[in-house]
């Protein structure tokens, strides 16, 4: 059984990088309508930058200006794709609008993208296809790719001996698949990185746990948010017996 180690990270002196966020969806759920507003009130002053992911549909609406202005702030890049949830909405013309917003020189890598067999918001074999559309395409335009999958592990992993070089950059985001699969993407692939999130605090994350304390060398894993979404869950208090 792996070993839980807490740490107060205001007594850390190091700085981190949030290597998997939404801070477009963050800003509108904590009601915040500016960047300065959102710094002030949220951002941590130990974290050194991120990578914000821009993958739904309306993120490429042509009024859609907010990409542009994160940006252009400090420290703060973007990864461009389409999560499999919208699948069903990807087109050729989409496709241009993802390689037009990755010649952004702060634009680094294609994603997330990949399957989702949980929600199934996209038909399985739509998913597929536009995964594998997604993966030609970032290998085309030089970019990493930043993989999102869930109960999908066979079909994720055969999609991506075919359509990815051996070597390729990859961050398989929010990892929460099984051991096996965990070591087989280490082993196939020998720059795919392992994204942990506040997913490994969950009790049913068993999996998870195991595959970090089991599998992943301390060189290959990423810490990410993946915020706003996959909050952290934390211990309940005991109540104090009367």
């Amino acid at each position: 059984m792996a070993t839980v180690i807490t740490t107060d990270i205001s007594t850390v002196d190091e700085t981190y990088v949030d290597t998997h966020c939404h801070l477009h969806t963050t800003m509108v759920r904590s009601e915040t309508t500016t960047w300065d507003e959102y710094r002030q009130l949220f951002w941590d002053s130990k974290c050194d930058g991120c990578l914000n992911v821009f993958c739904d549909t309306a993120d490429y609406d042509d009024t859609n200006t907010l990409w542009q202005e994160l940006l252009a702030q400090p420290n703060v890049y973007g990864s461009f794709g389409i999560h499999p949830h919208c699948a069903k909405d990807y087109t050729p013309e989409l496709q241009e609008k993802i390689v037009a917003c990755l010649q952004h020189s702060k634009a680094i890598a294609w994603g997330e993208c990949g399957l989702d067999f949980h929600y199934n918001l996209s038909p399985q074999d739509v998913q597929r296809e536009v995964f594998a559309l997604q993966l030609q395409a970032a290998v085309s335009n030089n970019k990493p790719v930043v993989i999102h999958t869930r109960e999908a592990e066979s079909d994720t992993f055969a999609i991506m001996k075919e359509h990815l070089p051996r070597d390729w950059k990859i961050h398989v985001h929010c990892f929460t698949g099984t051991p096996g699969f965990c070591r087989e993407l280490l082993e196939t692939f020998c720059n795919l990185y392992i994204g942990i999130t506040g997913v490994v605090t969950y009790t049913s994350a068993t999996d998870c746990r195991e595959s970090i304390s089991s599998v992943v060398p301390l060189n290959r894993f990423l810490l990410e948010t993946d915020s706003p979404f996959m909050l952290p869950r934390l211990p309940k208090k005991k109540k104090k017996k009367k």
